[in-house]
């Protein structure tokens, strides 16, 4: 029983993707692009900060 509700479920939200435009199926790569540079902005973002902070640590 559960399962079958489940299959439903993931039909109906294939049926959904399968409705939008392909401008819309490929929105989700873009975001994605965006999270990951923001990602790779916060991790340079902290290395500079770990690097200042070991130089005032050394002085």
């Amino acid at each position: 029983m559960q399962r079958d509700s489940e299959w439903n479920i993931t039909r109906r939200e294939l049926d959904r993707e399968a409705e939008k435009s392909p401008e819309e199926q490929e929105a989700w790569k873009k975001d994605a692009w965006y999270s990951v540079m923001f990602e790779a902005f916060l991790g340079t973002v902290g290395l500079v900060f770990r690097a200042i902070r070991s130089i005032f640590s050394a002085i």
